[in-house]
């Protein structure tokens, strides 16, 4: 059934002009990592609030990383190379500051605040792979590289809506 599944993925890739790699459905320098595929930007460093657009530019359907376990904390780590600080889909709401949310509306079940974070006033979350993928909160206008996720089957789904609005699903960290 994964042959079909996987198949029927480069057949709909073929079609949009995307390669997919055909073992983990993952677009073409994309890495396969549990559920999802994982991409870094690279030297290419925007501001917090310009990740969404361009994970989806890469990729309809991706959007800035949220992060949920140690080995997915790893697993960017190792991913992240020879770039220490990027951004993550993690931030706070200005009408909730006590709040962190991910920008994919998925539960903040897991947080890795390094000591003294997050810092009031710095409202958008970066991964720090020089420090085993701490977070540190830090101004959302800083450019950094940054992360993006997908469905393995994302080139056959919807694209996100990054203004959805839809991302209210945090937890107080305090």
């Amino acid at each position: 059934m994964k042959l079909i599944t996987l198949s029927l993925l480069a057949l709909v890739a073929q079609a949009k002009n995307t390669s997919l790699n055909l073992q983990t459905g993952c677009p073409i320098g994309w890495s396969s990592h549990g559920d999802f595929c994982y991409l870094h930007s690279g030297d290419k460093a925007v501001p917090w609030t310009s990740i969404a657009g361009e994970c989806y530019k890469l990729t309809p359907c991706a959007q800035p990383v949220s992060v949920h376990d140690t080995a997915t904390t790893a697993f960017l780590t190792s991913l992240a190379g020879d770039h220490s600080n990027s951004w993550i889909g993690l931030f706070r709401d200005q009408y909730a500051p006590d709040d962190w949310f991910w920008i994919d509306a998925s539960d903040l079940d897991y947080t890795n605040w390094t000591g003294g974070e997050p810092v009031d006033g710095r409202n958008c979350g970066e991964f720090n792979s020089a420090q085993s993928g701490v977070w540190f909160s830090h101004p959302c206008s800083d450019a950094f590289p940054f992360f993006c996720q997908a469905s393995p089957d994302s080139g056959n789904s919807q694209p996100a809506n990054p203004d959805s609005g839809n991302h209210h699903s945090g937890i107080k960290t305090n």
